[in-house]
C-alpha cells in the first residue's frame, strides 16, 4: 500500500492541526472550527526534551501539540521507562482534562515543537456550546485507545523484527494522514535507540540488531533521525499491519 500525503481543502487548509484533525473525525460546522482555532490561538513554541507534563501533576490546562513530536511516558525505579504512546500534530497530550486529580503519565517532547495551553475551564465551557467539538474529541479519545490496544499486542504478542516495522508502519500512517510524509515517503521520528526500546520492550543492543536486519533487507534507511521506508509494502507484510485503526 502506497501512503500519500492527505491535505484539506477549502477552509480547512489553513486551519490548525486540531481543527483539520477534529473535522476528520466528525464533521464540523464553520463556527465550530472558528471555536477551536480561538482556543489554539495563543501558542508557544518549545525545544526537544521538555516536559509537558510529569505524573503527578493536576493540571489546569490542555495541551494541544500544534506543531513537533511528542510522547507519553511512565518511569520506574533504575532509571526505567515505558514509551505508552506518540503524539502528533493535532493531538492533545493529556486526554484526562475533564478528569480532577494528578495524571499518572509524563509527556516529553520529541522535537522543537509548538503547543497551546488552553484552560481547562474555557475548554469544557467551549465544549458546552459545541456538541460537536466535543463529538469529536470523544471520536479522538476513543481512537487512542484503539491504537493503545494495537500498542499492547505489539508488545505482547510480535517478536522484535515485526515490532519494530509494526511502529514504523503505524508512525507512516499517521504521518501521512497529516500530511507530514517527504516527497520520498520519509519522514521525521529522532528516537534513539533506547527510546525505540522503551516504546518496544527491547534493549538498545536488540534494538540495533533488528534495525540492521530490516536495513540489510531493504526495508528501511534510517539516518540522523529520519526514518524511510524502502518497501512499505513488503515492511506492512512483515509487519501484519493493518492501517484500519488509525484516523
Amino acid at each position: 500500500m502506497t501512503l500519500e500525503r492527505s491535505y484539506p481543502s477549502g477552509s480547512l487548509l489553513f486551519a490548525s492541526p486540531l481543527t483539520r484533525r477534529l473535522a476528520r473525525l466528525w464533521p464540523l460546522e464553520a463556527a465550530d472550527c472558528k471555536a477551536l482555532e480561538d482556543l489554539v490561538r495563543d501558542s508557544e513554541w518549545v525545544g526537544p526534551d521538555v516536559a509537558l507534563l510529569k505524573a503527578g501533576d493536576d493540571p489546569d490546562v490542555v495541551i494541544a501539540l500544534l506543531d513537533g513530536l511528542a510522547y507519553e511516558h511512565q518511569d520506574f525505579a533504575a532509571g526505567r521507562r515505558q514509551i505508552t504512546g506518540l503524539r502528533f500534530p493535532g493531538d492533545l497530550c493529556d486526554g484526562h482534562f475533564a478528569l480532577s486529580g494528578p495524571v499518572d503519565y509524563g509527556v516529553l517532547t520529541l522535537t522543537r515543537s509548538r503547543i497551546s495551553r488552553i484552560p481547562v475551564d474555557r475548554f469544557v465551557r467551549r465544549l458546552e456550546r459545541r456538541p460537536a467539538i466535543a463529538q469529536a474529541l470523544q471520536l479522538a479519545a476513543a481512537r487512542e485507545e484503539v491504537i493503545l490496544r494495537a500498542w499492547m499486542a505489539n508488545l505482547g504478542q510480535r517478536p522484535a523484527y515485526e515490532r519494530l516495522a509494526h511502529l514504523i508502519c503505524e508512525v507512516a500512517q499517521r504521518m501521512a494522514s497529516r500530511g507530514l510524509l517527504f516527497a520520498n515517503g520519509g519522514f521525521e521520528l529522532p528516537l534513539t535507540q533506547q527510546e525505540l526500546g522503551w516504546a518496544l520492550g527491547l534493549t538498545s543492543v536488540h534494538v540495533n540488531r533488528v534495525l540492521r536486519r530490516l536495513r540489510d533487507e531493504g526495508l528501511i534507511e534510517v539516518r540522523s533521525g529520519l526514518v524511510q521506508p524502502r518497501d512499505l509494502e513488503r515492511l506492512q507484510t512483515v509487519a501484519g499491519f493493518d492501517p484500519s485503526y488509525l484516523d
